[in-house]
């Protein structure tokens, strides 16, 4: 079972992900087992590839955890077993490499790339200038 993402306010999970949530699958395949879906949801976003099938009947915090994730973590993710996924995601045992799925951590993360980004294009502005 995916639990619920730990801690502070749900962070804005983006168009992709606010579209996913309002459209229900018709079905859920059962045979697919939940892991699977977030390995594949990984394996697709790191090769940039992701569409809503992918995410569809996702959690938006899971979305969210996903889409903060630079390529070297979801590969991780994506490479991950069961267990190992399973004991990240309840906090028993994190992934090396991996963010944690907790929402102050992807909200401490997010903001820092933003910085980062903000920084970078001051940087590029203030080089054009002199």
């Amino acid at each position: 079972m995916i639990p619920k993402m730990h801690s502070g306010a749900t962070p804005d999970a983006g168009a992709l992900a606010a579209r996913v949530a309002q459209e229900q699958p018709d079905y859920i395949d059962q045979a697919e087992a939940p892991y699977d879906r977030i390995r594949k949801a990984a394996a697709a976003m790191a090769a940039g590839s992701v569409t809503p099938d992918h995410l569809m009947g996702m959690p938006a915090d899971l979305v969210t955890w996903l889409r903060v994730m630079p390529r070297s973590m979801l590969c991780r993710v994506a490479c991950a077993s069961d267990d190992a996924i399973d004991a990240h995601m309840h906090g028993r045992k994190t992934m090396r490499g991996v963010l944690t799925y907790d929402r102050d951590a992807v909200d401490q993360y997010r903001a820092a790339n933003e910085r980062a980004r903000r920084d970078d294009e001051l940087d590029e502005k203030l080089a054009c200038v002199m």
